[in-house]
């Protein structure tokens, strides 16, 4: 059945285009006659790029008229790349911007005339970002920056950062549906349990929790206006969030005097597995001139293909997801801005998604009972925005809460066998309030532009997880207890079950900054930048651990205190030359750092090496290199980034070696060394193609010996976890008018190279490749008929492996998780 919907939907789209054809004789009359009278045709309805998304779209919007893609406005008008240090934004209104990446990845071509010709070479359009907390032109950034355009993340029918990550070389996506999913970028890397080295923001909130995240950020991308990918330390502008990295999330603005509705429907198949639709909705609602609302929300269930041969269920591991979020925007005069937003999501996770092996049969017989997660995060930011003459003054206050709670079967985890039941039921909640003040340079003029601010941030952390196996019915464990006097209050779980481990977290977290960037233009080819924060942190608490394990210890409790504070200062500078128009080389320095705490794991008498009571705060120092080229009439870039990494005392989760319960450890250095190349190309002589082909080869290893978590010593030159040493990612992509219809088509392959899960590199990850293809068919001139699209995802069925957990006393157990199977995705969407 599910075969034959999609080539029923396949067949659609052929018909579709066929009668486009045996019109366009007619159409193109028609069309020769509006050139004649001076009138043309509306663009195709949204055909902006994956990696390009309007930043003057509130303009268009403002005019009143049918919004023009974003690539097709830059291309019809194209603009050469600003002198150093001006955004986009001050380019004359005939050519505004639009979005792409610095390393360019995977984007759909721009449109075409009607007819298929070109009158002139399409040009790759220039782009704005606002990652360094003011408008700049993103090719004039001396750093790593990506950005991916929301709608044609829409279109590929991505749902989660996994789908971003792989289109973006030099960063890699980790997850197993049960702890919070990690992004690895440059090859600094962390366990889906450990502390976070890539921080997750919204617009300029942080998401990011100090330490043992148990829920991480992964909005859906409808109405999103565009993701970036931000590589190296972002120290000097996001503190301890973003050690080596961040992936911002910058949702679409309220437009004010408009009315828009944007909607999507999809379904989804998994070979072998479940099937299940995603829907959504937006809205813009104008209230005058001064006051817009935009809203969001969505419902995602996404199918299952694991089966529990064990239980006899199928498709165990589908998700529940469904979010909303909304913007107000208040505007009362040219020098006030004021947006207040509340985003909203829940997540419910039906089981594990792990299967027992490496054979790639997606099934297991090691869980007698299902391993449900739920999860929900809420987040609000106000930003009032008062423009000066020469400067803007910032506020922005946030306040993130989070709450997860897991009931697993860990039964393999501990015995490696499905009896006795061990339950790891596991509660968990934070909460984090932030206030920033900033003021931003606005004088275009001007050779100088800054920003400067101080920053304030109060995170709450309470975590509860607890080991316990269900009691003999009619046995008396209070008795028992009693007899061995021995304390009951410590043994006893929910329920007539036996506390083997609880451990009762309870941290804060506070830090207090002050930074700054400022950047000097140095006649019309030079920039030279520097920039710092100055902080003050602070962490500490109580971790309670009690229970059966616990007293093998000899103690009746381990009861942890203290605080544990840090200053210091995380600097930044760069510069950057244009050696001439299209030729710009750049250099960069930076450092990131991230907080210690009291110890959140545990360890039995026998582990081979012992948990210590803290793990301490590690800091990260980035060099870069790169160049910016662009050839052919801009139709043509070649992009190339070499950098080096020097990572001290790291923050990794590592096992007890009998029971390989988690805890935290410092693992004295480690160092990354890489090239990323990029070319984006549209080729003048076929209209409406685009090639993008991109690559990284990174090398992390430890630098200095280690001991691991068997208590083996680790060589110097070990590679580090998750670290793949080669990533590419090339799309070919081809777009066509028809009259008013459009047709795109595009083919992405990508691939990641072997990795390790662990530093005894016993359990190999990765070293798998992916083919995704993509069709779609628009027609501009009817507002009301939807843009239909077909996507096909692991078009070869590959079984890569995505990460890999090690379970079992007696009996060894791998809890392999493997990347989704081949899937086919029909998808509807419109807007009015």
């Amino acid at each position: 059945m599910r075969v034959h919907m999609a080539a029923a939907a396949i067949l659609m789209l052929a018909t579709g285009i066929a009668r486009a054809q045996d019109e366009s004789a007619g159409v193109a009359g028609s069309a020769a006659a509006d050139q004649s009278s001076g009138s043309t045709d509306a663009g195709p309805a949204d055909s902006s790029s994956l990696s390009s998304t309007s930043t003057a779209a509130d303009a268009a919007d403002a005019s009143g008229g049918d919004a023009v893609p974003a690539d097709a406005r830059a291309d019809a008008n194209p603009t050469p790349p600003s002198p150093p240090g001006e955004a986009a934004a001050d380019a004359p209104t005939s050519a505004p911007p639009s979005v792409v990446a610095t390393i360019p990845v995977p984007q759909n071509p721009p449109p075409v005339p009607p007819g298929g010709s070109a009158a002139a070479p399409q040009q790759i359009a220039e782009i704005v970002v606002t990652a360094t907390k003011r408008e700049q032109s993103l090719r004039q950034i001396p750093a790593s920056i990506t950005a991916l355009g929301g709608a044609d993340l829409e279109r590929r029918g991505a749902q989660g950062v996994e789908d971003i990550a792989r289109l973006v070389p030099g960063v890699n996506f980790t997850a197993d549906s049960v702890n919070a999913s990690q992004v690895t970028i440059r090859g600094i890397s962390t366990t889906t349990l450990g502390n976070p080295t890539t921080g997750v923001l919204f617009g300029d909130v942080s998401f990011t929790d100090a330490y043992l995240p148990r829920v991480t950020l992964d909005p859906n991308p409808f109405d999103m206006k565009s993701v970036e990918v931000l590589k190296g330390p972002q120290g000097t502008l996001f503190g301890s969030a973003a050690l080596n990295g961040a992936i911002r999330y910058v949702p679409e603005p309220p437009k004010f005097g408009e009315y828009e509705t944007r909607w999507f429907a999809q379904y989804s198949m998994v070979d072998g597995g479940g099937e299940a639709p995603t829907y959504g909705a937006a809205v813009n609602l104008p209230f005058g001139d001064e006051l817009a609302l935009r809203m969001m929300a969505f419902k995602r269930k996404s199918p299952g293909w694991i089966d529990n041969t064990h239980t006899g269920e199928h498709d165990i591991n589908s998700v529940g997801q469904e979010g909303a979020r909304g913007i107000l925007g208040w505007r009362p005069g040219d020098n006030l801005d004021v947006h207040l937003s509340y985003v909203w999501q829940q997540t419910n996770v039906r089981d594990s998604p792990y299967a027992e092996d490496r054979s790639g049969e997606l099934t297991r017989d090691t869980t007698s009972r299902p391993s449900p997660v739920d999860s929900q995060y809420r987040l609000a930011d106000l930003v009032a925005r008062y423009s000066f003459e020469s400067m803007d003054l910032v506020s922005d206050t946030a306040w993130v809460d989070k709450s997860a709670h897991k009931a697993l079967d860990a039964s393999t985890d501990l015995t490696g066998s499905t009896f006795p039941y061990v339950l790891l039921d596991d509660v968990d909640g934070s909460d984090t309030y932030s206030q920033e003040l900033r003021l931003v340079s606005t004088d275009t003029s001007s050779p100088w532009r800054w920003v400067t601010g101080v920053f304030g941030m109060h995170q709450s952390l309470n975590f509860v997880p607890e080991y316990s196996v269900a009691l003999t019915p009619g046995f008396d464990l209070q008795a028992l207890a009693g007899a061995l006097d021995l304390p009951i209050q410590g043994l006893l779980a929910q329920g007539d079950s036996v506390n083997l481990l609880r451990v009762r977290t309870q941290a804060t977290i506070e830090e207090l900054a002050l930074f700054g960037d400022v950047t000097r233009r140095l006649g019309d080819s030079v920039e030279l930048s520097i920039g710092g924060r100055l902080y003050h942190s602070r962490s500490g608490g109580s971790v309670l651990q009690d229970g059966a394990l616990v007293l093998l210890t000899g103690a009746l409790q381990n009861d942890n205190r203290g605080v544990i504070k840090a200053s210091g200062f995380n600097p930044k500078a760069s510069a950057l030359w244009h050696i001439t128009h299209d030729v710009l080389v750049y250099t960069a320095v930076s450092k990131g750092f991230r907080n210690g705490g009291l110890q959140p794991g545990f360890t039995t008498p026998l582990s081979a090496k012992q948990a210590p009571d803290r793990f301490t705060a590690d800091t990260l120092w980035n060099y870069e290199a790169g160049t910016r080229t662009q050839w052919l009439d801009n139709t043509l870039h070649v992009d190339a980034t070499a950098f080096y990494v020097d990572w001290k005392n790291p923050q990794i989760l590592l096992g007890d070696s009998v029971l390989h319960l988690p805890y935290l450890d410092n693992a004295g250095r480690v160092k990354s060394v890489g090239i990323e190349t990029a070319v984006q190309w549209l080729p003048a002589w076929a209209p409406g193609l685009s090639i993008n082909a991109s690559a990284a080869w990174t090398r992390t290893e430890t630098a200095e010996a280690f001991e691991g978590q068997t208590g083996a010593t680790l060589p110097k030159g070990t590679p580090w976890p998750y670290a793949a040493r080669w990533q590419t990612a090339t799309t070919v992509s081809y777009a066509h008018e028809f009259g008013d219809w459009t047709a795109e088509a595009g083919v992405t392959h990508s691939w990641l190279s072997k990795a390790w899960a662990d530093l005894e590199q016993t359990e190999p990850v990765f070293d798998y490749q992916q083919w995704d293809a993509q069709l779609n068919l628009s027609n501009a001139a009817i507002r009301w008929l939807p843009e239909i699209g077909v996507t096909v995802s692991n078009l070869a069925n590959e079984r890569g492996i995505a990460n890999v957990i090690v379970g079992g006393v007696v009996t060894r157990v791998d809890k392999v998780t493997y990347i989704q199977p081949r899937a086919v995705l029909l998808r509807l969407s419109g807007s009015f």
